[in-house]
Order: structure tokens, then sequence, then C-alpha cells
């Protein structure tokens, strides 16, 4: 739905068939309680926002009531989703300066309305996560503010098989990251990374000749409308 919204049917459809030959998740899927509900929510809670970001200033209460439910269930799993409420102001903050650089900036009325949205979505969030999670209802902040900080230097003093040695893992080499992706994702992963930075890079140089033979038409009119003055 996330790909879909960002680029049509076939992105979504595609998507949905990456994610579905994808071994790490497809297999994770039987056997994770907790990883993959919290990766699927958290898409969840980035689609609710993005949908939202299309209507940055004059978010909808409906978008704004969705987006709060998407972000308190992802909380819910696991204290790592705060993260999405920075996720939340980044993106409304930056819609709103594309909008700015556009020639189209926001009212001090709309920016009003738009922060106060925002802040009433955080407790709307947070309920919805006290909800689904026991510890925090019986302390329904600090448990939570004490499970970031635990989660935040959570360590992993194990050893782990890596190129055919036992290393430790905390912290592990630079080169585990770039390995373990190589080893476990699909091909076609790297393919459509490779073709997608590819058309970005088209996509680039088109705008820039346009956008050089729109300054060039630009200087024709006005000096067409200079000479038809003279005249």
């Amino acid at each position: 739905r996330l790909a879909a919204l960002m680029g049509g049917v076939r992105a979504g459809t595609l998507a949905m068939a990456a994610l579905a030959l994808t071994p790490m998740y497809y297999g994770h899927q039987f056997n994770n309680s907790k990883d993959i509900p919290f990766a699927a929510l958290l898409i969840w809670a980035l689609y609710a926002l993005v949908a939202a970001s299309r209507e940055v200033p004059r978010v909808s209460v409906k978008r704004a009531f969705y987006a709060a439910i998407a972000m308190g269930l992802t909380l819910g799993v696991r204290v790592g989703g705060v993260f999405v409420l920075g996720y939340l102001g980044l993106l409304w903050l930056g819609v709103l300066t594309l909008q700015w650089w556009r020639g189209r900036p926001a009212s001090l009325a709309d920016l009003v309305r738009l922060v106060t949205t925002m802040v009433l979505m955080i407790p709307v969030a947070w309920l919805v996560m006290i909800a689904f999670w026991p510890a925090a209802q019986v302390a329904p902040l600090t448990h939570p503010i004490e499970a970031f900080r635990t989660a935040s230097h959570f360590g992993f003093p194990y050893s782990q098989l890596f190129m055919g040695e036992s290393i430790r893992t905390d912290p592990p080499p630079l080169s585990y990251i770039p390995v373990w992706f190589g080893v476990l994702l699909p091909e076609f992963y790297f393919v459509a990374a490779l073709v997608g930075v590819m058309l970005l890079a088209l996509r680039w140089k088109e705008r820039r000749s346009r956008r050089a033979y729109d300054i060039e038409g630009d200087a024709i009119d006005r000096v067409l409308a200079a000479q038809g003055s003279a005249h």
C-alpha cells in the first residue's frame, strides 16, 4: 500500500511480490512473534504518515486519527517505534519547506492548526500503546521511558559465526552488514537498486534540461517583447 500510494498500482504490485519472495521476511512470519509484527506496523505507520502529509497543512481529523492509531500500535509492539514520532515531524516539516520553496507558503493559522494536530496525535498514540502493553498500564509514563533507555543501550555480548570465524558482535566489523545483506537478500534487490539509481539520474538530467529550456525560452520572450515595444 505504501508503494502504491507513492508510485501507483504497478509499484505496489512489485513491492508485494518482492516482499513475498524475500526469504528472511517470509520465513520469519512463522517463528518471530515480535520483529515481523513490528516491521509490518512500522510500514503501516509510515503509510499513514505519508497519506496524511498529502493534506499538509490542513490535515483532516480522519487522517490524523488514522496515523495516530498506526503509531500507537507500532509503539505497543516495540518501544523503538518512538522514532515514528520523529518521522512525523520531519516529514511534515519537509512538505511545508517544499511548499514554501514552490511559492505556496502556509499561513500562520494553518501552521497553528497543523502543530495542534501533531500535538494531539501524540497522546492518542500513547493511549493505544498502553492498551497493548501491560507494563505500560502499570506506569504509563515511567515504564515506557525506562524501556526506551534500556533499548538504547542494549548490548549483545555474544559470539557469532561470520566468514568462517567466531567474532564478537558488540560491535560487529564494518563489513558485517553489507555481507549480511549480500548473502540473505535475493538478487533482484540489487538489480532494482541499480535500475533505481539510473532512473533517478535520468530524471535529474531531464529536469535540468527542461529547466535550461524554460530559462532560454523566457529570455527569448523578453527579447521579443523588448523589440516589440521599441518598434
